[in-house]
């Protein structure tokens, strides 16, 4: 997870922007995309197979499969 948190808070950080971005809680503004699958736990070979099912910017759906 320590992975996960240097992509997410780092460039959030670098940014100057750590008070608003880096984190999907409460009040911070959500940039992400979903998968299908498990990102973490998954094989290799799936991970080359995955696809973005939906992508938020700033809390808002911008893409959705």
């Amino acid at each position: 997870m320590d992975v996960l948190r240097a992509y997410s808070e780092g460039p959030a950080k670098a940014a100057g922007d750590w008070e608003r971005r880096g984190r999907l809680a409460p009040g911070y503004l959500a940039d992400f995309a979903a998968w299908d699958v498990d990102l973490v736990t998954a094989e290799p070979e799936r991970l080359r197979a995955a696809e973005v099912v939906a992508t938020v910017v700033d809390g808002e759906i911008v893409y959705r499969a």
